[in-house]
Order: structure tokens, then sequence, then C-alpha cells
């Protein structure tokens, strides 16, 4: 029966038609592709359970309203994909409101899943220009879901892959220095100069040690130990005489801790968990410079020292005093008994000429004989003040636990050592 409101409605071209869907939004396409499908398919009808003989048109019928539904599980997936570029979108606004900061997560990511999208918009416009014939239907719905899948996992692998490459480029560059080159310079001027300043402060304890040869009874003492690395050195206690002052200096040694490149990847680290500790984030990556302070602060890290002075204390052959005694000499006392001899025989022998001679003699040597002797000894009085001195040199490793660096920190410290030696235009 023919429809009479529809005699006089002017017939539109198909070229029209297909220019407005190639046009035409997203949710629009979905719209036309399902009413085209439903008013030219003849699969898009119920299925006749009743029926029982097959021609085959039941089981493609069948095909076809699975892969109908399967359509709008891809639709759903989109409208998420959507929703999560918007979450990204977000996330990047609130980082960026933190301060000055050079990478931020998640933006490869989301131009991926865009990219996406417009693949499987230009698909399902194709498709539906050969939806007259239901054969194709079929043929392309499948198709459409390998590919909106296959999509889907290249997003998740390539997307992944690009951020995570992207990432460690990011953290290895040392990208929060800006201008690595000239940073790197600067930081190896202050580095040396935190070196030299703490080498200086070790020496000054030494240097300032009393010592002085003609007051041995009060000049100082000292004993050290080099307690790490393993294992411990240890200086004996003697007098802080030049020689020793010398030897005890002669045990700093850097190279048993950080080289230059280390501390300078780990002070880049500490400086950006300061910027990620003031606005609240972690691993953002933040633009920073090197300063003197910082490095000051690492050396006291890499090596560390202390003395400690005990008062009253005795050398180590308790004979640096002279001590002096005056005791009775036994000459004079000898030289008087003569003189006391002779007199008496003198005097009984009735002025014997021999005995009268040795009094003589006798008398002599008394009289230039001293009563008193001086008996010296070697002694220590126990006036010494000794120094008790500990030096110690830490490992890389060491240094990153005192300054609190977590897991992260560590192989953050690491991509930034490689990307160091990687720099060309950095003279390690």
């Amino acid at each position: 029966m023919e429809d009479k409101n529809t005699e006089n409605k002017p017939v539109k071209s198909q070229k029209n038609i297909f220019k407005r869907i190639a046009t035409a939004p997203l949710s629009a396409i979905k719209s036309n592709l399902l009413n085209i499908v439903s008013k030219a398919n003849p699969f898009d009808k119920n299925i006749n359970k009743n029926d029982v003989s097959d021609s085959g048109i039941e089981s493609m019928r069948f095909a076809y309203t699975n892969s109908k539904k399967a359509v709008k599980v891809v639709d759903r997936s989109i409208k998420t994909t959507q929703r999560t570029i918007r979450t990204i979108k977000t996330s990047r606004n609130v980082i960026n409101k933190t301060g000055k900061i050079i990478y931020k997560t998640g933006k490869f990511t989301g131009k991926a899943v865009v990219f996406t999208v417009k693949v499987a918009k230009t698909i399902v416009i194709n498709v539906t220009a050969a939806l007259m014939n239901p054969v194709v239907i079929i043929i392309a719905i499948f198709i459409v879901i390998l590919i909106m899948v296959l999509a889907m996992v290249v997003l998740l692998m390539g997307g992944g892959a690009s951020a995570n490459i992207s990432e460690q480029y990011a953290y290895s560059s040392a990208a929060g220095l800006v201008d690595v080159p000239e940073q790197y310079q600067n930081a190896l001027d202050f580095f040396n100069t935190a070196v030299a300043n703490r080498q200086e402060e070790f020496n000054s304890i030494i240097d300032n040690m009393y010592y002085d040869y003609n007051n041995l009874t009060e000049s100082s003492l000292v004993y050290m130990e080099r307690t790490l690395p393993e294992p411990i050195i240890i200086y004996d206690k003697s007098f802080s005489i030049d020689e020793r002052k010398a030897t005890l200096k002669s045990a700093w040694d850097m190279d048993l801790t950080v080289t230059a490149k280390e501390a300078i990847a780990i002070a880049y680290v500490y400086l950006e968990k300061e910027k990620n500790a003031e606005n609240h984030t972690e691993g953002g990556i933040y633009e920073v410079s090197y300063t003197q302070e910082v490095f000051d602060l690492i050396l006291t890290k890499c090596v560390t020292f202390s003395n400690t002075v005990y008062s009253g204390q005795y050398c180590p052959d308790e004979n640096c005093t002279r001590h002096v005694e005056l005791v009775d000499n036994p000459d004079y006392y000898y030289a008087l008994d003569r003189v006391n001899e002779a007199a008496d025989n003198y005097n009984n022998s009735g002025g014997d000429e021999y005995w009268g001679q040795q009094y003589e003699y006798w008398s002599n040597v008394f009289d230039n004989t001293s009563p008193t002797i001086e008996e010296i000894t070697y002694i220590c009085e126990y006036q010494h003040d000794l120094h008790s001195i500990g030096l110690a040199f830490f490992t890389k490793e060491n240094i990153m636990n005192a300054l609190e660096f977590t897991n992260n920190d560590k192989r953050w410290e690491e991509l930034t050592e490689k990307g160091f030696e990687n720099n060309t235009n950095i003279s390690i």
C-alpha cells in the first residue's frame, strides 16, 4: 500500500547523507549506524525460535545480535576513556599550581587515548558507508571490534612504554637543573670548596694541640682511630709533636667516600626532595639550583670526626718530667769520719806526725764536700690533656641513608649519575 504522505517529499542524495555523517560527532555516528542497520539489515530482527527449519538466516541473525552487543560495549569503553582523559587533565592542573615543575606525570598517556578515539571514529564512519550489504555488516562489525581491541592494547603498551621512556629520560637528565653543564660546573666548585673546608676543620683540631719541648709536663697527648672504612686503623697515644700531627692529618682520604659525580647527583636529588616536600608532592621534577650550603651539608655526612679531651692523663713512658731531690751526701759524712779518726789518733799518740798529716788531708776534703746532693729522677706528674680523636669516611649508601633517601630516591640518584656520564657537555 502506497503512503500518500511521502509522494511529494524530495529525494535526499546519498552524497549529502554521507557528508553529514563524516562531519557528525561520534555519538551521532553511532546513532546513525544503528538506524541504518535497523532499516536496511534483514538480520536486525528477533530470532524465530519456533521455526524448526534452518535456512541459515537464523544463525546469521544470532551472530549479528551478539556483534551488536559488542558494539555497545566498545561504545562504553570509549566513553570511559574520555572520562579518563578529563581526569588526567585535572591532575596536571593541580600539579601546575604547586610550583615551577618541569615534568608532569600522565602527559603521554592522555595523548595516546585521544589518538585512539579518533581512529575508532574514522573506522565507524567508513563502515557506515557499506551498511546496505548484510554480509559486509557482520564482517565490518568484527573488524571494528578487533581494531578497537588492538588499539586499546597499543594504547596500554605503546602509551605506557612511551611514558616510561619519557619518565626515564626526565629523571636521568637532571631536567630540574635546566642548564645542566653550567650547573654541574658550579656544583663541582661547591663540592671542592666543601671538601677543603671540612678538611680544614679536621686539621685545625690537630694543629691546636699544645706541645712544648721545654714543658713536656703540660704538653698534650693524642690518640686516634679511623673507624671507617674497615679495618680500623689505630694511632697509639703519643705526644702531639709536629711529626705526629703530620701523620694524623695524612689519614684524611676522600677516595674512601664518594666521588664528585656521586656527591653532585646526591645533592640534586636532595634538592628535588626538598621541593617536593614544600609542595606536598612526590617524584615531581622542579627547577632547582646548586648551593654551597647543600654541599656543606653533604660533606658532614661524607666525613665525620670527633675530639674528646681527657685531663689529668699520663704520658706513654711516664718520664716527661725531671724530678730533683736533695739527699745526704755520703762523701761528706765519710770525710767527716776520717777527720774525727785522725784527730783522735793524733791526740792519743802524743802528736804523732802521720796522724797529723791525715787530719790535715781529711779536713781539707771535708771542707770542700757538700753535705747534700741532688738526686734526679724522671717521672710523669699526670698533668697532660689527652685528645681522643675519631675519624670515619662513609660510602654513598651511608650518605643517602643519613639524608633519609627512599628506595625510589636512590634509583633517582643512580639515573642522575648515568645522565651525567652520558652528557657529552660535562667533564666528569
